[in-house]
């Protein structure tokens, strides 16, 4: 896994150098070339999956299936060619992340907070207009919102200002989160 934590995967200086291809599989982003391990020389692709299985960042990029031909170049040798081809048929996607406390908003002003969460959904439409033209179906959306030291914000208060014509994803098209305190 390209840039994996070193927990529960596989790393790539561990595949022997025997090995001519990697393809990693349960992947969520689309790598459209081959990432070469410096240590082994051993290529990687991670093709990803071709629909969203989670509404995260890696799933936000492009996505593509492969055709992946070798050309016998002599004795034991060969050549790989890739070409990636994007998917075009896949509902728009865009994924974006918001910090409550890197804004200048009051932490008592619920309409206030309210309104600049409405703004940030209604910029992602717009965003998702203009880079997915020729596109008609409705996007989707994950705006993970950092609401540490802010008061719960009813889902409903905001989501209640769209329509499934303008995110096909209403009910979970936010995600909010807090970070948990470090303790010493």
């Amino acid at each position: 896994m390209v840039g994996a934590s070193m927990r529960n995967s596989v790393l790539e200086t561990r595949v022997p150098e025997w090995f001519n291809l990697v393809i990693w599989g349960h992947e969520h982003e689309s790598i459209p070339y081959f990432v070469t391990c410096e240590q082994t020389g051993v290529d990687f692709l991670q093709p990803g999956s071709t629909t969203y299985t989670s509404l995260i960042d890696a799933e936000s990029k492009p996505k593509h299936c492969f055709i992946l031909t070798f050309e016998h170049t002599n004795g034991s040798e060969f050549q790989m060619d890739l070409e990636a081809v994007p998917l075009r048929t896949l509902r728009p996607f865009l994924y974006n992340e918001i910090v409550l406390n890197n804004t200048h908003i009051n932490k008592l002003n619920e309409n206030q907070l309210i309104e600049h969460i409405k703004s940030v959904l209604l910029q992602m439409i717009s965003d998702v207009a203009s880079l997915h033209t020729g596109n008609p179906k409705v996007p989707m959306l994950r705006l993970k919102i950092d609401h540490s030291d802010y008061a719960v914000i009813a889902r409903h208060k905001i989501t209640n200002y769209f329509t499934s014509e303008q995110i096909a994803n209403l009910a979970s098209c936010l995600q909010f989160r807090r970070r948990k305190p470090l303790y010493y």
